[in-house]
Order: C-alpha cells, then sequence, then structure tokens
C-alpha cells in the first residue's frame, strides 16, 4: 500500500461532485474492506482512524490494516503505522474481515471462513492501547463441524494470560459427543505489527487434541 495514495484519499477534500475520481482514490478505494473511529493513542488530538484493506499482494488472502490520525488533530492524515497480512480475507461472502469499536474503546478486528468446507471458523483479534503501545490485547477463534455437530472455542487474554478452551469430541460407539473443557495462563506482549508472524505458533493451544 503507498502511504501517500492513502493519506491523500481519506484527507478531507472541498465538496463537490467530479466525473473521474483522483488517481489516488483509484488505487485505494477498491481495496477498503472497513473502517472505523477509533480512539488508541493520547498524544493525538480526537480519534484515529482504523482501516482495513485487501492486502497489497493480490495472490495472498490477506488484509492489512493502517491506523492514521484524525481530524481535529492537525497532523490528521498521516499514516501512524501500518500492519501487513493482519487476517485472512478472501474473494467470496464469508471470508470478508470488517472492523469494530468494543464497547471499551479497544479495537475489535474481525475475520472468518464460512462460505465454504466442512470446517468454517471466526476469529476475533482484540487491540488496545498499553503505555504507549499498540498490543494484541485478545483472541478469540470458534470453529465448527458441518457434518458431526462438533465445534470448539479458544478464547485467550494476553494482558492477564488467562485462557479457555472448549470442544466437542465424539462418544466411542454412538453418534453423541462430549465436551471437553481446559484452561490455563499463558502471559504474553504482543505488539500489533509482530501478530503476523507470531500468531500461528503463539495460539497452538487453541487447537482441540484429537
Amino acid at each position: 500500500m503507498n502511504a501517500v495514495f492513502l493519506a491523500a484519499m481519506l484527507w478531507p477534500v472541498q465538496p463537490g461532485l467530479t466525473a473521474e475520481p483522483e488517481a489516488a482514490e483509484k488505487a485505494v478505494l477498491p481495496r477498503i474492506l472497513s473502517a472505523v473511529s477509533i480512539e488508541l493513542l493520547d498524544e493525538y488530538n480526537g480519534a484515529e482512524r482504523a482501516v482495513l484493506m485487501t492486502g497489497a499482494n493480490p495472490d495472498e488472502p490477506s488484509a492489512d490494516l493502517a491506523i492514521m490520525a484524525g481530524v481535529p488533530d492537525k497532523r490528521a492524515g498521516k499514516i501512524l503505522f501500518t500492519v501487513r497480512g493482519i487476517a485472512f480475507s478472501g474473494p467470496m461472502s464469508g471470508q470478508t474481515p470488517y472492523l469494530e469499536r468494543a464497547s471499551n474503546g479497544s479495537l475489535l478486528i474481525q475475520s472468518m471462513q464460512t462460505a465454504i468446507g466442512r470446517s468454517p471458523w471466526e476469529e476475533t483479534l482484540t487491540v488496545a492501547a498499553r503505555n504507549g503501545a499498540i498490543l494484541v490485547a485478545g483472541f478469540t477463534r470458534n470453529s465448527w463441524d458441518r457434518i458431526s455437530g462438533a465445534g470448539s472455542s479458544c478464547d485467550w487474554n494476553l494482558l492477564s494470560g488467562k485462557w479457555e478452551l472448549s470442544y466437542d469430541v465424539p462418544v466411542e460407539g454412538s453418534d453423541e459427543l462430549r465436551s471437553v473443557r481446559k484452561a490455563g495462563r499463558k502471559e504474553q506482549r504482543i505488539e500489533v505489527q509482530d501478530w503476523p508472524a507470531l500468531s500461528t505458533d503463539v495460539t497452538d493451544f487453541c487447537s482441540p487434541e484429537e
């Protein structure tokens, strides 16, 4: 993603209709998936802008996150940071990630793959500011089996370290399922820009045991 293109596209402009979009708008607008106003950093006046867009590499099914200073800050439009590959993003309905603002002010990155396959899943990544850093504060993953009806759910609070995992396993000799629950503690400080590289390894405990 070109930072100048994104800043130009989101910078306030004079009202009025135009027949032809600017080059910066053509480059960025088709990629935008979701955007919210969010107050993450105290050093900036007003809320920042969080923008989720399809990844710069069209061959990779991922989405990028950009955080910008917002109005009325005099630095409005300045890109504070960008995270590549923060979430899965596919071409189908049921594969499109989006942003939400939690009731406590945290940023929620929602992603899913519910479009096809036997084992759909949904994930929520919670992003929050702590001591001047933007951290991954929480991770939640839910998945289910469309044939057996078995499901699994994992919830991890990275700030407190507490995690809980529940999943269904078949009862031998019957069509019934029994629920297994596990819990533990794994406190970890992960800045949001490091999450794409670390996520698979640090969430391995969220995978149900066969």
